[in-house]
């Protein structure tokens, strides 16, 4: 099983979906979308089928990835081509378009099982969301995501010149990312503010 904060987040969303009701759970799509009530062994077993399905798509794109270097590095000292940039980045966008619209699907397996029974509650409010959401932001959350683009960063530039060609996309993607997480962390720190404030 891969280990990974983002793979173990991914797994915990999905089983967010589920929130405790009584002997058995209330599925909300994506965590805000009309409560359908479910048994606990219909929940467990959504939450298994996902779990292992999800794994399997990880250790797919995995091997997938491992398979497509070898490859490159195969033609590359064939062919002693000096650009390969453009295959890797079209490789590799393949890879992951295929992976997001199958993890996806997985995703969507209660909607589509629960798609005809009736709804016991209202879909949630903006405001609900956002206080459920930053609820659940946890501060060790955010700083091990930035610690993980950070790490990340580093390694990418250790064999890469960010400064050259397409390479400069890395930064690109470090600094819309890290600027997301710094966005989120101002949330979250006024919402935490602002609840601690009498009335």
């Amino acid at each position: 099983m891969p280990a990974s904060p983002q793979y173990d987040r991914v797994r915990q969303l999905f089983a967010d979906q589920f929130e405790e009701d009584g002997d058995g759970y209330l599925f909300r799509k994506n965590l805000k979308g009309p409560a359908v009530q479910v048994s606990a062994d219909e929940r467990d077993a959504f939450v298994a089928t996902f779990n292992r399905s999800f794994t399997r798509l990880t250790w797919g794109l995995i091997a997938t990835l491992t398979a497509f270097t070898g490859m490159l590095l195969a033609w590359v000292l064939r062919t002693n081509v000096e650009h390969v940039a453009a295959p890797i980045y079209i490789g590799i966008g393949l890879m992951l378009t295929v992976f997001m619209l199958v993890s996806m699907k997985v995703w969507g397996a209660p909607e589509r099982a629960l798609a005809g029974r009736p709804a016991a509650a209202p879909e949630l409010t903006k405001d609900e969301v956002k206080r459920l959401a930053m609820q659940r932001l946890t501060w060790g959350r955010l700083g091990s995501a930035t610690a993980t683009f950070t790490v990340a960063l580093v390694i990418v530039s250790l064999r890469f010149n960010l400064m050259a060609g397409w390479n400069r996309l890395w930064l690109a993607l470090a600094g819309v990312a890290l600027a997301a997480l710094a966005y989120r962390a101002f949330r979250k720190w006024r919402f935490d503010r602002l609840d601690r404030q009498p009335g």
